[in-house]
Parts: structure tokens; sequence; C-alpha cells
């Protein structure tokens, strides 16, 4: 791979780390948030180089981790697999990919593993779920996949809430739990079809991308029958549901990537994981919530908001 083959260069802003896309053209897409520069001004934060090759490019000659082999025979998204690509992690900085459409490769896999590695490295959780700002304090809105987190998150923004994520939350759980989410696309649903579109266009300013305090957690689940049901969940409830729909190494099958990451040391695996679990039951003893209920009525709007303020309030 020759470095000054790459004349074109894209930036992504992942929150605590920045990808730094190398190309041999300009390219445009419509599932990631390129930018013309790093958005890092002050140079803090650490980047990780993406090139995008072709597919005979010596760099993937050497096939070595699970997931270098598995994408030869599949494209890795979310738990279906498509059109083969080729991948190499070189090192924890450098990762080349090849695929007809690079942002499929890099907003389904690549975003992911960065920001498993790196949440490792600055002992940050990295969870699947939204989250909102409101007077001061974050709420997580949490649950299991087609729950209704998106609709929750879009009503309560039309109400004096801000956003701060649809998808990826960096939570840092020493002395006070905080959590931040990342400026990205999100992806919509419009006459059946997803369409990715950036966070200003959808909320304007009415967005929050600072670490911010949370003030407690929503395991939510839509319902239509009309009768909203709010209860406070114990600590093992809310810990159970987030080790298994919400902490993302378990939600985006990333145990193989971070086995290879360890160089398949037993201990180091351990060790990793019991970091990242040891983080989770911190969370747990936040104050948490399960709402099942209608947030497009009056009454399951209003016991939401009436619960926030609660909370907020301390």
């Amino acid at each position: 791979m020759r470095i000054d083959s790459f004349s074109n260069t894209a930036w992504c802003d992942l929150g605590i780390v920045i990808l730094k896309i190398y190309s041999k053209s300009k390219w445009e897409s419509r599932k990631l948030l390129l930018l013309d520069k790093n958005p890092d001004e002050s140079n803090e934060l650490p980047v990780v180089n993406v090139y995008v090759c072709d597919k005979d490019d010596s760099v993937f000659e050497e096939v070595n981790s699970y997931r270098e082999k598995i994408m030869l025979k599949g494209l890795y998204l979310g738990h279906h697999f498509g059109e083969s690509a080729r991948l190499r992690v070189i090192d924890d900085y450098n990762i080349a990919i090849s695929h007809s459409e690079p942002d499929e490769v890099i907003r389904w896999y690549v975003t992911k593993y960065v920001l498993n590695i790196f949440s490792l490295k600055e002992n940050i959780m990295y969870l699947k779920g939204g989250a909102v700002e409101y007077k001061g304090k974050a709420f997580l809105i949490l649950g299991r996949g087609g729950s209704g987190k998106t609709e929750l998150i879009k009503e309560l923004c039309k109400n004096s809430v801000k956003f701060i994520s649809n998808t990826h939350l960096l939570v840092k759980t020493e002395e006070e739990a905080k959590v931040k989410g990342i400026n990205s696309n999100v992806r919509v649903r419009k006459n059946g079809k997803d369409e990715f579109i950036p966070v200003y266009d959808l909320y304007g300013d009415n967005v929050c991308f600072d670490y911010t305090s949370i003030g407690g957690i929503f395991w939510f689940k839509y319902k239509i029958d009309g009768e909203s049901n709010i209860r406070e969940l114990k600590p093992d409830e809310i810990f159970y549901n987030m080790q298994f729909f919400s902490e993302a190494t378990i939600n985006w099958e990333m145990k193989e990537d971070i086995a290879d990451y360890c160089e398949s040391d037993p201990n180091i695996f351990k060790n990793n994981i019991a970091a990242i679990y040891d983080r989770l039951k911190m969370l747990s003893n936040l104050k948490s919530y399960y709402l099942n209920l209608d947030i497009h009525t009056s009454d399951g709007l209003n016991k939401t908001l009436s619960l926030m303020e609660t909370m907020a309030a301390g």
C-alpha cells in the first residue's frame, strides 16, 4: 500500500477518536458525516487512519483476524452479511478496507470497531442506545431493537429537550456518570426506506455533544393501547437488560474482534470484559424506570416529562 497514491482525505468525528479517511478520489457518502478538515482543532483526540484501497492491494495479502476472514465471505452489517469486502487491521491506528461502497464498511463495522477499542483504552462505557438532555441532566433511552427509542427521542425533542444521541453512547463512570453522543448522520425511516440525515438538519441547534451528568435511565417499550405503565427498575433488572441489549460488544457481536485485539490472551480478554461489566454495574445503580407507553399521546408524553422533571431536580 503506497500512501502517496491516496489523493483525497475526509474526516469523521467519533467523539473520543477521529477517523481520517484516505481515498484515491473524492467521494460522497449519505451514510457518513464526512468533514473537509479535522474537527478536533486542538488535536487532542487520537486519529485512526482508514485507507480505502483497491481489492487487490498488497496490504490484503496477509489475513489474520476473525473479521478479516469473515468479511471475505460477506460484509458485516449488524447481524447480516452482504457483498464480500476486504479488511486489514494493520494496528490500532491504521485500517485498510476495500468495497464498492466503502461507507457501508465504515459505518457498519469500522466505526463500531474503533469505538469499542478506544472505549477500552479510555476506560469509557460504550453503549448502543439514545440519550437526551433536560435541565442540565442526561437521560439514557435504552431498549431492545424496534422498541420505539427513536420515536421517544423525536417527541421529547419537540418539548424543551435536547438531542444527545440516537445510537452511540460514550459514558464516563469515574466519580460521576456522564454521557456524550457523537455528531453523525442519523438513520431515519421514510416511506419504508432508510435515509441518513445530519443531526443538525433534524434538530437544529437543539443538540448537546458535551459530557453531561446522567440523571437516570429509561428502558423503553412503545405500546398503543393507551394505558401508560411506568415503574422503577431494580439494579439487577436494568443490569441484565443493558448487558444483552445495550452493551456494545455483545450487541454488535464484537467479542471475536475484542479477542483478536487482546491477541487471544485469555487473561487480557478477561480483564477487559471485567472492566466493561464493572462500569455496567455502576450504571445499574442509577435511577432507572421502565416506560411502557405511547409517547404520541398527551398522557404518555406528559408522564415522561413529569418524571424527567422530578429526576432532574434530584
